[in-house]
C-alpha cells in the first residue's frame, strides 16, 4: 500500500518550557494535555498514524513539566486513517484525556506528479493552489525562463476561501517545456501595509532606467517587477531582483502608482508593460473594474497617465490580466499591429498612435476577437523575451471553485498552466486579420512512440473505427482533411479516454462551422465549449489534439483557433475512436503519437 503523509494542523499553543526535575513527581498535577510539535510531518504507514512527535504534557503546582511519550498500545483513535487525501478529523484517546485532531493526508514526494488525475505536461504546483501566470520572463545570461505565478495555500487548510492569501511561486525551466519547482516564494505579503501581492509582469532593464543595479549586475538579468497590492486599496508596487530572477528586494518608496484614495477606481489591478521604442519609453497597461488603462514611465518608477483603452463605438473595455503586443502582419516587418487582450478570452487588434493631448493610445482597427474557446481558460500572460516571439501561457481553471466541486476528485493541487503557445498575426481565409494559436515548436520534444500513420485515406457513415487498437492517456492527434456533408447535424472527430461509457468528444460541427469540445460524458462536468472557424473554400479541416491525464487542448486550421480546458475522467480509460456523422471524409494523413511525461521517463 501507498505511504501516505500526514500534517497536525494544530495551532500553535503558548508553552512554557521547563526541565524535569527530582521533584516533579511528588509535585500536585495541576494539568495534564496533549502537547503536539508544531507543524511536524506525520507519516500514516499501512494505514496508521506515526505517534512518535505527540506527547503528554503534564503540568505540575510547583510549575514543572514533564513530557511523557505515547504508548501505542493505550491509544485509540488512529487506526483505521484511509489513503483518501485531504483534512480528516480523529478523537484521539489516552488515559482520560480525550482531543480532537485535524490531521493532513497528502502524498510524499515519491509519489508527487504520479497520482490520479495529475497532468503530465501541464506544470502543476507540487501541492496547493495556483492560479494567473504572473511576471513571465527570459533571462538571456542564463538561459532561463522563469514562471511566477499566484501562489495559494495548501488545499484543505481552508477549502472554502480560495483568495485567503497571495504571493508569488515561482518555476524555472531552460526550454519552456520542463519546468522545476522554486520552493521559495518570491514575493510575498509583508507587514507593510500593502496586503496580498497580486498578479503583474516582470521587465528586463537593459538599460538601468530605474537606477536600481550596479555594474555588476549584467544587464540581462536586471529584472523588475511590477505587480498588483491589496491595500488600502488595489494599487501597483515594484521590485527588482539582484540575483537573475530568483530573490526580489521589494522598492523602498513603494507603490509606484498610488491608488490609496481610489483614484482609479476600487479595482485597480493586473498589467503588463513593455519598452516603447518608438516613444522611448516603458508602456505598461492596467485592468480593473473601471476598464484598461495606458501608462507612461521612462525610469519604470514615476507613471503617466495617458489613455483608456476602448473599442471602435468609444466604449472602455478590460476587466483583467491585460496584454499588450506588437505582431508582424503575415510575416511583413514594415506592417506591424499591436494585440490587446483582456484575460485572454478577448482581443482587438489596433495601432499605438498620439491623440491630441499628445498621449499614448490604443486605435482600435477591429471587431471583438475571441482568443480562445476553452471556458476553462484564463489570465493568459505572454512572457518578456529577447525576441520577437509571443510566447504565451493561461491558468486553466479547476472545478474545485464551483459549487459542483463536491463531485471533483479531491486532490493536493488546484490550477495547472497550459502549455506553451506561440502568436501570429496572419490573414485568414475570409481574408482578415487575427491571431493564430500554436504550441511552440519546442513541444515537440515530448514525442515519443508513433502509434498509428496513415495517409489517402476515404472514411463514412458505414467506416469502422479506424483506430480502435490504439489506446493511451498522453497523446497527440493530428489529422489533416477533407470533408463532403449530406445534411443536417453532420459532423466528424473523436471520442478520446474512452471506457465505461465515458469519454470525451472533440468534433467539427459542419452544419454550425464551430470546433467543439464535449465533456458531457466525463465523471464530472457538463461542459460543451465551442468556438467558431472559417470554412475554407476547399473543406479541408486540421486538428491537433492533444490529451494530457487532466487537461486537453484543441487547435484547428493550423492555429486559427483553439480551446484548451480541464476533465476529469475514470483513470482506467484509454480507447479512443474516430467517428463520421451524415458526411464522408478524405483523411489526408493522420497521426496518434504517445506524448511523454516532463517529470518521468517516458510517461507511462
Amino acid at each position: 500500500m501507498k505511504k501516505i503523509m500526514m500534517l497536525i494542523l494544530i495551532v500553535a499553543m503558548q508553552l512554557c518550557l521547563f526541565g524535569c526535575d527530582s521533584n516533579s513527581m511528588q509535585s500536585k498535577v495541576m494539568k495534564k494535555e496533549f502537547y503536539y510539535n508544531d507543524f511536524q510531518f506525520e507519516y500514516v504507514i499501512d494505514d496508521y498514524v506515526d505517534i512518535s512527535t505527540i506527547s503528554v504534557k503534564t503540568t505540575y503546582e510547583d510549575g514543572s513539566v514533564v513530557y511523557t511519550k505515547l504508548d501505542r498500545k493505550n491509544v485509540s483513535g488512529l487506526d483505521n486513517v484511509t489513503s483518501t487525501l485531504g483534512v480528516k478529523k480523529l478523537t484521539l484517546k489516552y488515559e482520560d484525556l480525550i482531543d480532537n485532531i485535524n490531521i493532513f493526508v497528502y502524498y510524499p514526494n515519491e509519489y508527487l506528479y504520479k497520482e490520479d488525475y495529475r497532468s503530465q505536461f501541464h506544470y502543476s504546483k507540487d501541492t496547493g493552489w495556483i492560479n494567473d501566470p504572473n511576471g513571465l520572463v527570459y533571462n538571456a545570461a542564463t538561459g532561463e525562463y522563469h514562471l511566477y505565478y499566484q501562489d495559494g495555500p495548501r488545499m484543505g487548510s481552508d477549502p472554502n476561501n480560495f483568495w485567503s492569501s497571495r504571493s508569488w511561486g515561482h518555476a524555472v525551466s531552460t526550454d519552456l517545456i520542463h519546468w522545476e519547482q522554486d520552493p521559495n516564494l518570491v514575493i510575498y505579503p509583508e507587514p507593510d501595509g500593502f496586503g496580498d501581492i497580486w498578479s503583474g509582469c516582470c521587465v528586463v532593464d537593459y538599460e538601468n532606467t530605474s537606477g536600481l543595479f550596479d555594474e555588476s549586475i549584467d544587464p540581462r538579468e536586471r529584472i523588475v517587477a511590477i505587480y498588483s497590492v491589496t491595500r488600502p486599496q488595489q494599487q501597483f508596487c515594484m521590485a527588482y531582483s539582484l540575483d537573475g530572477g530568483y530573490t526580489f528586494e521589494k522598492y523602498e518608496n513603494n507603490p509606484v502608482i498610488d491608488n490609496s484614495t481610489a483614484q482609479y477606481g476600487g479595482g485597480f489591478r493586473d498589467c503588463k508593460a513593455f519598452w516603447y521604442e518608438e516613444e522611448n519609453c516603458w508602456l505598461m497597461v492596467t485592468a480593473g473594474e473601471s476598464g484598461l488603462r495606458l501608462f507612461s514611465s521612462t525610469n519604470l518608477i514615476d507613471w503617466e497617465f495617458n489613455s483608456f483603452v476602448t473599442d471602435k463605438d468609444g466604449n472602455i473595455i478590460g476587466y483583467e490580466c491585460p496584454m499588450l503586443f506588437p505582431l508582424a502582419v503575415d510575416g511583413d516587418e514594415n506592417n506591424i499591429k499591436y494585440v490587446v487582450s483582456d484575460g485572454g478570452t478577448y482581443y482587438y487588434i489596433g495601432s499605438l498612435i498620439k491623440n491630441d493631448e499628445n498621449k499614448i493610445r490604443f486605435l482600435v482597427e477591429s471587431e471583438k476577437l475571441h482568443f480562445n474557446g476553452g471556458s476553462k481558460h484564463y489570465a493568459t500572460m505572454n512572457w518578456t523575451l529577447d525576441t520577437d516571439r509571443i510566447i504565451f501561457t493561461s491558468w486553466i481553471q479547476d472545478y474545485y471553485m464551483e459549487s459542483n466541486s463536491k463531485d471533483t476528485p479531491y486532490r493536493m493541487w488546484e490550477g495547472l498552466m497550459s502549455i506553451p503557445y506561440e502568436a501570429t498575426l496572419k490573414t485568414n481565409p475570409a481574408g482578415n486579420v487575427q491571431l493564430y494559436v500554436n504550441p511552440i515548436s519546442e513541444f515537440d520534444i515530448l514525442k515519443g512512440e508513433e502509434y498509428f500513420n496513415f495517409e489517402d485515406f476515404d472514411v463514412d457513415y458505414d467506416s469502422q473505427n479506424i483506430i480502435s487498437d490504439v489506446k493511451d492517456k498522453t497523446f497527440e492527434i493530428i489529422i489533416d482533411c477533407n470533408y463532403d456533408d449530406y445534411g443536417t447535424n453532420s459532423k466528424f472527430g473523436f471520442n478520446v479516454r474512452k471506457g465505461d461509457g465515458q469519454y470525451i468528444t472533440i468534433y467539427f460541427d459542419i452544419e454550425n462551422s464551430c470546433l467543439v469540445v464535449d465533456q458531457r460524458k466525463t465523471s464530472v462536468a457538463s461542459y460543451i465549449d465551442s468556438i467558431p472557424i472559417v470554412v475554407p473554400k476547399d473543406k479541408r479541416i486540421t486538428m491537433r489534439i492533444i490529451v494530457d491525464v487532466s487537461a486537453i487542448d484543441v487547435i484547428i486550421n493550423d492555429g486559427e483557433k483553439a480551446i484548451s480546458t480541464i476533465y476529469f475522467i475514470n483513470q482506467d480509460n484509454e480507447e479512443m475512436e474516430f467517428f463520421e456523422q451524415n458526411c464522408n471524409v478524405h483523411i489526408n494523413s493522420m497521426t496518434v503519437t504517445h506524448l511523454n511525461s516532463i517529470y518521468h521517463k517516458n510517461g507511462r
